[in-house]
């Protein structure tokens, strides 16, 4: 997956973990070192940890997209961010059931992380954090009803 890198000075794992999958490692306690702090929303072109994970997701690493993504949910500027990033945090934990061929979870997950980030407030714009949100929920949609390839990729992240 070649997508444009909203955080290049982070590098890239070099092993997706999968939780459940033979051979797939969890990283390391410390591994992710990103600016994990509260920011609001349209702060997101400075939000290190949301940028971060958005790179890993669409990277192919979800378990870590989940985690950068993770840092910040702890800390948020407010109960709508927190929703939102919820949301994407399941969102990445549907991918992951897809990974491991649990079609049911994916879709319970996805339904449940959709629904989160449908109930936040968009800009005039439809973006929430630089993020599409219709666009991006419709692309999950379809890639989840398609469950029965595991090597589809899910839809990539574009922020603007």
């Amino acid at each position: 997956m070649s997508a444009t890198r909203f955080a290049p000075h982070l590098p890239l794992p070099t092993l997706a973990f999968v939780p459940g999958r033979a051979g797939s490692k969890r990283p390391v306690d410390g591994w992710l070192k990103v600016d994990a702090r509260t920011l609001s929303p349209d702060q997101w072109r400075e939000n290190e940890a949301w940028l971060y994970g958005v790179d890993l997701w669409n990277s192919g690493f979800l378990w870590e997209a989940h985690e950068a993504w993770e840092s910040i949910w702890r800390i948020p500027n407010d109960a709508e961010q927190a929703d939102f990033l919820r949301g994407m945090i399941q969102c990445a934990a549907a991918g992951l059931k897809l990974a491991i061929g649990n079609a049911s979870s994916a879709r319970s997950l996805s339904t449940a992380g959709l629904e989160r980030i449908s109930g936040v407030r968009s800009q005039t714009d439809g973006r929430y954090m630089g993020l599409a949100l219709s666009t991006f929920a419709d692309a999950l949609r379809v890639r989840i009803a398609r469950e029965s390839d595991s090597r589809d990729p899910l839809p990539s992240l574009s922020l603007a």
